[in-house]
């Protein structure tokens, strides 16, 4: 897509992952070899993706894969401001528990 942003994740000050741009199949495994470089050292895992656009099934795929990593070190893993589209994705293939998913608000 022409239109799209190019994905970035930021490290904040608040020790939060925020992650910019695309995040589909063309893009979701640069997301998880950044991610991996950014969150190495993070005592727990936030994760800001408001501004994620657009995104496809990889997104969802990127969120259940840090989640089961999460798992695996043991570490706290908070997923922020989900657009609405990951949440519909997450909703219809029933992977909502998985990802323990706060309410929208």
């Amino acid at each position: 897509m022409a239109d799209s942003a190019p994905l970035q994740l930021h490290l904040d000050e608040g020790c939060r992952v925020r992650v910019e741009g695309e995040l589909t199949r063309h893009t979701a495994m640069r997301a998880l070899r950044e991610f991996e470089r950014l969150a190495r050292d993070l005592p727990e895992w936030n994760i800001d993706c408001s501004a994620c656009e657009p995104v496809d099934s990889a997104a969802l795929a990127w969120l259940i894969e840090l989640r089961k990593r999460a798992r695996r070190e043991q570490r706290p893993l908070h997923f922020e401001q989900l657009p609405t589209a990951i949440r519909s994705l997450a909703r219809l293939s029933q992977v909502e528990d998985l990802l323990q998913l706060a309410p929208a608000g």
